[in-house]
Order: C-alpha cells, then sequence, then structure tokens
C-alpha cells in the first residue's frame, strides 16, 4: 500500500525449502527475484522508473557493498 508519504509495504513469499537447499548463487537471485516483483507491484502506483531500479538492482548486487555477517 502506498501512503501519502509514498512508503509502500509489499509482502513477497519465498519457497523456504528453495532457499534452504540453494548455493550463494542461487540464493542472491532469489532475492532479485522477490525485490523486482515487488517493484513489479507498484510501480503502476506513482512516478517510479522500473528500467533504471532494475539496472541499479544488478548493480548493487554484483558490488561488493553489501556484506552480511553472523
Amino acid at each position: 500500500m502506498i501512503g501519502l508519504n509514498s512508503i509502500a509495504s509489499i509482502e513477497i513469499r519465498m519457497d523456504f525449502e528453495k532457499y534452504v537447499n540453494a548455493d550463494k548463487t542461487e540464493k542472491k537471485q532469489m532475492y532479485k527475484d522477490m525485490i523486482a516483483k515487488a517493484i513489479k507491484k507498484v510501480k503502476n502506483k506513482g512516478k517510479f522508473d522500473y528500467v533504471t531500479f532494475c539496472k541499479d538492482l544488478e548493480a548493487f548486487a554484483n558490488s561488493s557493498l553489501l556484506t552480511c555477517s553472523q
């Protein structure tokens, strides 16, 4: 839902078994797919450049900006 401040809350379901059994590359692709699905749901709700967002997401996913450690 998009409110007055252009904030969106979207729920996308993930196949948990597939995620648990996936390798690092497959998990990364699952993340990208989920984000892309979420954006497709809101892209027609306001001014949103889906193509540019996907390019930025791809660049981010290929960068080393995001590191997660336990």
